[in-house]
């Protein structure tokens, strides 16, 4: 009773940790719809295998991109540098907007041409680039309104944006990240490749007309945008070379992934969830540092340690029981439950430790070579988080899970 007592204690000393940790943890939980379509292009991909090895590198770029993005839309709104509204705003939120679209296509290509050139193949790169334009055409453009009009609404209503609106914006993008690819996929496997490389023809002019449009009409300040590309170019090509050893990992787990779709549900929602949370307590303690609140990561630990970590970690622990509950219903998993939940625990414990560690690493790096933390922390911990979660997951899903 004391220890219980002792307990409640804590949790109401501590509550709005605990209400920043909570609430988009249970907002990530979304993030199974996600799961579920992941789960479904495991299941259709027969012809290409690249149309699977895709999806980790849209994902991780997606959230590279839209994290350099959000930071960029909040210090010009906090600083009066963007107005409120898509009309007749600045020239540095157009130009923001027409950077963000310029490196998504950049590295888009990217990801088409390297998986030519890994497979030594044109018919291979017309499919992944006909892959990556239709992400492009469907999600970068939606992500970007997305995006900014949350950004608006949190403004207006003076509420927390890392507290519901980005993780919730978040979430929305990468289902319609896994909800593109379910179509490409599904219009891979129907039609011949001939189609395919018509389409592909029609989505690059389409591109080409959009993006040109948008510079020809919109006050856009090409510095600005370059500027931009420049500085995150680094972190987020990082972010690309991390996202293309998942789809390593993934590729040789495939078969677990399909004998338990639980795993492919719960993958999503772990790389969001346990990123999420570790850029929150990364933003908090880069806040602390520019303040001259703190000196080094010693003096966090010290001085937060006890209430922010703790809180944080045992928010990820009751999640992550929710999380394993709710793939273990939709899966239909049953037998399988304490198997998942296990596993589940113990890549949250293992993942988020190591993750909070090298996030304080980075931010102090970065701050300590006064690097924007908008263009470099933020994509460099998604990366590192997705990259490390999914080797974790795979790695406790090969040891316990033997069938």
């Amino acid at each position: 009773m004391k220890f219980i007592r002792k307990a409640i204690k804590f949790l109401i000393k501590n509550k709005e940790y605990y209400k920043n940790a909570i609430i988009p943890l249970f907002i990530y939980a979304l993030e199974v719809l996600t799961g579920g379509i992941s789960a479904l292009i495991i299941s259709i991909s027969h012809r290409y295998l690249v149309a699977l090895l895709i999806l980790p590198q849209l994902i991780t770029l997606r959230g590279d991109i839209a994290g350099v993005y959000s930071a960029h839309i909040s210090t010009g709104l906090n600083t009066g540098k963007i107005k409120l509204g898509f009309k007749n705003n600045t020239e540095i939120f157009y130009s923001i907007i027409f950077g963000t679209l310029i490196i998504a296509l950049v590295f888009r290509l990217i990801v088409a041409i390297f998986w030519g050139l890994i497979y030594v193949s044109m018919k291979i790169f017309i499919i992944a680039l006909f892959i990556v334009l239709m992400s492009y055409v469907i999600n970068v453009f939606i992500s970007v309104i997305l995006t900014a009009w949350f950004a608006f609404i949190a403004t207006k209503k003076a509420l927390n944006p890392d507290l519901i609106l980005y993780p919730l914006a978040s979430v929305i993008n990468d289902f319609i990240v896994a909800t593109t690819l379910y179509i490409t996929v599904l219009t891979i496997e129907v039609f011949s490749t001939e189609s395919i490389e018509v389409c592909t023809i029609l989505l690059t002019f389409l591109v080409f007309i959009i993006l040109l449009g948008l510079y020809l009409n919109l006050d856009i300040k090409l510095n600005i945008s370059l500027k931009i590309i420049r500085e995150s170019f680094i972190s987020i090509l990082v972010g690309f070379i991390f996202s293309t050893i998942n789809s390593s990992i993934l590729s040789n787990s495939i078969e677990k992934f399909k004998q338990e779709p639980s795993f492919a549900i719960l993958w999503p929602i772990l790389i969001s969830a346990l990123g999420g949370q570790a850029s929150a307590i990364s933003c908090f303690y880069t806040t602390q540092l520019y303040m001259g609140y703190i000196k080094e990561i010693k003096e966090f630990f010290k001085e937060f340690g006890k209430n922010l970590i703790s809180s944080y970690f045992f928010s990820l622990l009751l999640a992550g029981i929710f999380y394993a509950t709710l793939a273990t219903i939709i899966a239909l998993s049953f037998n399988r439950y304490f198997l998942i939940l296990m596993i589940t625990l113990l890549t949250i414990l293992t993942s988020f430790t190591m993750i909070l560690l090298i996030a304080l690493l980075i931010s102090s790096i970065t701050f300590s070579f006064g690097l924007d933390p908008d263009n470099f922390t933020i994509p460099l911990i998604t990366s590192i988080s997705d990259f490390l979660v999914t080797a974790i997951l795979v790695e406790f899903i090969m040891l316990f899970f033997l069938e």
